[in-house]
């Protein structure tokens, strides 16, 4: 025996001799394992085949048997380890690898009828891992686990009364066979009726234990008996299902009829009376089923034509009711008297039973008339016929009598009310003819029915003021003799232009008819169109109709008018539709209906601090409130939230009178916070949550693209007038300061020639070398009102005119002893005054020479630097 393992190096070969090396390792390899077939010893197992049973669904890890295997090599008896093969067969079974134990791995899986054995191989493994095997044969037994499975849910049968009923009932159990599991036995559950039959318990076979009397099992009138049969297998425990029986037993006509009433039948009955009861018989028959039970009565002998008799269902069974012929009088004083009639109640099994009816004739000679009871007459609206509509039979069963008839007065049906008529419609014949009086018209839509109070007096009775009273109904039949009327809820419809669309609703009609039944029903038809605006008015396609009409409770028509294509947005008016309505014969009237359009441009958000649902709760409420303020239909058109807020809604309403127009933002918005207004009606807005009103963000559909250009080209021409009138004026006032200020530089030129000083001007200052000033103007010049004219001018003789009014010289004043004059500021003409220029300068020179004299000295200034233009 090999002490250790053999360990092979592989040489460095090249690549040329690489497939001879492998064949060379593969010829070792098959040496190796003969040598080692020779030197170890494999596990033995006493037996080639072993079997084992278990039962089906049995329990996890129960143990099927124990399986162990020898080895010869003395190192490998305790070391053998055990393998269940193939590895599928581990969902159902496995093996202890040390022990050998078999057992169940997963027994819900284990099924006798789906598979009845397993065979798996068991393997034993030593430690140079030679292996033993075994093959294991594991058969499964049957449990009872089957119910039995009867073939039908519902068994139904049909036996006629008297006869025997054979019904097999069959089952079928899947547990094995010819074992107790499978075997099915049968018996009928306890019932009302199961007594009544027998189940053989090994085949099934249901039968009738005697003749079955219909009428002695008392059953329901249709004659049907349910049984519940079990089927149940001998398994432990027993299984079982169940099904029904449905018997229907069939009547027989095995019962004759029988009278209820005792005999003898005796019945008395008047003289001179046509078609009078005499009487009545009462008769059962036991049969169940209608047809067999079913009644008739004759009058077989004794009745010499005098007499009829006819049956009736009642709830005992039948009543056959004898009767005076109607083609009859019994007069009392012929020869008969007495009658004795032979009566016969029999079914239609002609199955019979008589008996003997006596009936005695009364004398009556002072009998009253009797008055027709439940006499109707139907006449037609508008009749004037000229024959009798009907008369009056009144009765009289004495033999001799002469009736006359009377009317008392009348009664009318008047719009659901009894009272007097308003005319007298008809008339009474003593003959008991009923005609219609010429003299009125009969009218329906005034009165439906007619009473007419009369009596029946025979004036051959015995008995004075023998006579009866009576009714007679007369129904006025209607005619179709009026056309529609139209009611009118409202004066006009305000249609929201941008609402509209296929199909919407936009006005709706109402009318009536006085008639009734087929000849009130109205149908409403759109005729005309047109259209009414500020440009005219002008006739439109016919693109509103009217949908199906409804009719109310009160009897009233309606219909909507609806449009079939979208409005056109630019609409701004109104429509004139004109609708007829017309009854079934083709009475009809029109009437027009006006419809208010507006747009988006009217449209006024109105905001809540509500949610929607709210707002639309309080939509009736808030609409009352605003028709009451505003005087205006309000029409509403949406409820939204707002997105930045949900606690905010915004409901878009239009304001709209009957002429057409309708109120804008500012109009709603002037009324609301009116004081009248908002004392009224502000604490009930409020409480609606009521916040203010928002201006409505549309979009103006219907704009132009000219209409922008129009008005762009307008705003700019206005911009363009304003600059340049302001610029005129601008100019005609520089042009003209610039005239006064040349005029004034030419009257100081002619005075200060002649006592012009000389000498160098002093730079900045209204000095110059010889004590001076500029006498021309006292006041200073504001460079911030400096409008800039003198392009030419320089800061430089800004400042020179500055200093003429604040920088002169001391010594001027203390040389010249007279006050200078303060000229004052000239202020500009009018543009339209012709009133002459006075050049300032020049007058001023001439008041300063006035004032001074000859004698005294003249002071003159000049600045180079100065320029009267300038000034």
């Amino acid at each position: 025996m090999l002490t250790g393992p053999v360990v092979w190096t592989m040489p460095k070969l090249s690549p040329s001799y690489l497939s001879l090396y492998l064949h060379y390792l593969s010829s070792l390899h098959l040496y190796l394992f003969i040598i080692t077939s020779l030197l170890y010893n494999f596990p033995k197992f006493e037996e080639n085949v072993y079997e084992f049973s278990v039962k089906e669904h049995c329990e996890d890890e129960t143990v099927v048997g124990i399986i162990t295997a020898t080895d010869e090599d003395a190192l490998d008896n305790d070391g053998l380890t055990y393998k269940l093969m193939p590895e599928n067969m581990q969902d159902l079974f496995d093996v202890d690898p040390k022990s050998g134990s078999i057992f169940v791995k997963n027994g819900q899986l284990l099924d006798r009828e789906g598979t009845k054995s397993y065979s798996p191989t068991l393997q034993a493994i030593d430690l140079e891992g030679q292996i033993g095997t075994t093959v294991v044969m594991i058969n499964i037994l049957d449990i009872n686990d089957k119910t039995p499975e009867i073939n039908r849910e519902l068994y139904e049968a049909y036996v006629q009364e008297n006869q025997i009923l054979e019904l097999a009932i069959q089952a079928t159990d899947g547990d094995e066979p010819g074992t107790l599991n499978s075997e099915v036995q049968y018996h009928i559950a306890n019932s009302q009726f199961s007594s009544n039959f027998t189940i053989d318990k090994d085949t099934g076979l249901l039968k009738n234990s005697g003749l079955l009397d219909r009428e002695a099992l008392d059953l329901a009138p249709d004659g049907v008996i349910e049984l519940v049969v079990i089927a149940s297998d001998m398994g432990t425990p027993p299984l079982s299902s169940t099904t029904s029986v449905i018997i229907n037993i069939g009547d027989e006509n095995d019962n004759s009829p029988r009278y209820l009433d005792p005999a003898p039948y005796e019945f008395k009955v008047k003289e001179s009376e046509r078609g009078i009861w005499v009487g009545s018989l009462r008769a059962h028959d036991a049969d169940q089923s209608d047809f067999n039970n079913r009644i008739f009565f004759s009058i077989t002998d004794g009745s010499f034509g005098s007499f009829i008799l006819f049956s009736e269902a009642i709830s005992e069974g039948y009543r056959g009711n004898i009767t005076v012929d109607p083609a009859v009088e019994l007069d009392y004083e012929s020869v008969r008297k007495t009658y004795n009639l032979t009566v016969e109640a029999s079914d239609l099994g002609q199955k019979k039973i008589k008996t003997t009816v006596k009936v005695i004739v009364v004398d009556v000679n002072d009998t009253p008339p009797e008055f027709p009871s439940d006499m109707v007459l139907n006449v037609k609206e508008n009749s004037t016929l000229s024959m009798p509509l009907d008369t009056i039979k009144g009765k009289d069963v004495d033999t001799e009598h002469l009736l006359e008839y009377e009317l008392n007065s009348t009664e009318c049906q008047c719009n659901g009310t009894r009272g007097p008529c308003p005319e007298e419609w008809f008339k009474v014949e003593r003959n008991g003819e009923i005609i219609t009086n010429t003299v009125y018209d009969i009218d329906y839509e005034k009165c439906d029915k007619v009473f007419l109070n009369a009596k029946v007096v025979d004036i051959l009775t015995e008995k004075n003021s023998d006579n009866t009273k009576g009714v007679v109904t007369i129904n006025i039949v209607d005619i179709n003799d009026n056309a529609p009327e139209f009611v009118f809820l409202q004066d006009f419809y305000v249609v929201v232009i941008e609402k509209v669309e296929k199909d919407t609703s936009v006005g709706r009609v109402y009318a009536t008819d006085r008639d009734t039944g087929k000849n009130k029903e109205t149908k409403f038809e759109v005729t005309k169109v047109d259209f009414v605006s500020s440009e005219g008015n002008s006739s439109e396609s016919l693109f509103l109709y009217t949908d199906t009409p409804q009719e109310d409770v009160s009897g009233r028509f309606s219909a909507h008018i609806r449009s079939q294509k979208a409005m056109d947005n630019n609409k701004r008016g109104k429509f004139i539709v004109q609708v007829k309505a017309s009854n079934p014969d083709g009475l009809s009237s029109t009437s027009v209906v006006e419809l208010l359009t507006v747009d988006s441009s009217y449209r006024v958000s109105l905001r809540f601090s509500a949610s929607v649902s709210e707002v639309n709760e309080n939509l009736p409420h808030i609409r009352a409130i605003l028709i009451s303020a505003t005087k205006a239909t309000v029409e509403f058109f949406n409820v939204f939230s707002e997105t930045r807020s949900e606690e905010t809604t915004v409901l878009e309403a239009y304001f709209v009178f009957p002429n057409g127009t309708a109120l804008n933002y500012d109009e709603v918005t002037s009324i609301l916070n009116s004081e009248e207004v908002y004392k009224e009606y502000g604490s009930q807005l409020t409480q609606l949550g009521f916040t203010g009103i928002s201006t409505t963000v549309t979009e103006t559909t219907g704009m132009k693209t000219e209409v922008f250009i129009m008005i762009g080209l307008m705003a700019a021409l206005a911009i363009v007038l304003v600059v340049t009138t302001t610029s005129l004026i601008c100019i005609r006032r520089n042009y003209k300061r610039k005239l006064k200020a040349a005029k004034a530089m030419n009257s100081a030129a002619s005075v200060v020639i002649k006592n012009q000083k000389t000498g160098p001007v002093v730079p900045g200052t209204n000095k110059y070398t010889k004590e001076g000033a500029n006498p021309v103007l006292n006041m200073n010049i504001d460079t911030a009102t400096d409008l800039g004219f003198d392009e030419d001018g320089s800061s430089a003789d800004r400042e020179s005119l500055n200093s003429l009014d604040y920088s002169i010289d001391m010594t001027t004043t203390e040389k010249d002893t007279m006050p200078m004059m303060v000229i004052q500021e000239e202020e500009e003409e009018d543009e339209r005054s012709e009133s002459p220029f006075i050049e300032p300068l020049g007058a001023a020179l001439a008041q300063r020479e006035k004032r001074r004299g000859a004698d005294s000295p003249r002071l003159t200034f000049a600045n180079p630097s100065i320029d009267t233009t300038d000034l």
